[in-house]
Formats: structure tokens, sequence, C-alpha cells
């Protein structure tokens, strides 16, 4: 079962979703991912 011990030690030391609040909020917005000028 190493494989399935691998996995589960990426999986926690992985982002939690709070981590990424601000990530989401922001594109949710439009502000993250946006062109610096409008093409």
């Amino acid at each position: 079962m190493r494989g399935l011990n691998d996995f589960l030690a990426e999986c926690d030391q992985g982002p939690r979703i709070n981590q990424l609040a601000g990530f989401f909020a922001a594109t949710a917005a439009g502000k993250s991912g946006m062109p610096v000028r409008k093409p």
C-alpha cells in the first residue's frame, strides 16, 4: 500500500481551502488572471 500512503501524505501537505480564500475571492471579483491591458 505504498502508493496509498504516498497519496495521503501528498494530500496532507497540500494547501487547505481556507488558505486559498484570497485567491478565490480575487478570481471571482475578476481581479486575478486579467490582462494588464485590454486586448
